[in-house]
């Protein structure tokens, strides 16, 4: 079942994550600017690089199921057709039984006549 999942980039959403329960700040060798800055971009090019997997996961998803009833679609197809086939030789045969019957009792029939004495 195919899901459309909805993900703001702005504002910022904390609950994603964990918050760490250090009692001591991280160092840092950045001023806090310059860090935040970086972070955020990190974070928006994480976000995007996120959407894009899974854009082409749902595209890929997508194909998968238009080939699995593409090849479910080629069976029956397949099936129906051998089973036009083999009614069709089976039609083919019953007619060449009947014709061969019908052949020999005429040609019975005919030389029954040729023997009785006029």
């Amino acid at each position: 079942m195919i899901e459309i999942y909805k993900q703001s980039l702005v504002p910022f959403d904390f609950a994603r994550f964990a918050v760490s329960a250090r009692q001591i700040a991280p160092l840092v060798t950045l001023a806090p600017q310059r860090l935040l800055a970086r972070l955020a971009e990190e974070y928006v090019f994480a976000q995007l690089c996120e959407a894009i997997m899974l854009s082409l996961a749902a595209e890929n998803e997508a194909r998968m199921r238009a080939m699995i009833a593409a090849r479910a679609n080629v069976h029956d197809k397949l099936e129906h057709l051998i089973g036009d086939s083999q009614r069709l030789r089976q039609e083919e045969i019953t007619a060449e039984m009947v014709e061969l019957s019908s052949g020999s009792l005429a040609s019975g029939s005919i030389g029954r006549k040729q023997d009785r004495p006029r």
